[in-house]
């Protein structure tokens, strides 16, 4: 967000490859594990 860019203009910018992240694996491990064990991403009982 400091340059007001999309992700895709970002690393067209500074050349980076088109799968490079956008946040630090360990950062993205610990926030999908979290989603995971609140149940996001699972079907909802009716």
């Amino acid at each position: 967000t400091a340059y007001n860019m999309s992700p895709e203009d970002y690393r067209e910018r500074w050349g980076l490859p088109a799968d490079y992240p956008m946040v630090a694996p360990n950062y993205a491990q610990r926030r999908s594990a979290l989603a995971k064990k609140i149940g996001l991403g699972t079907k909802r009982r009716k």
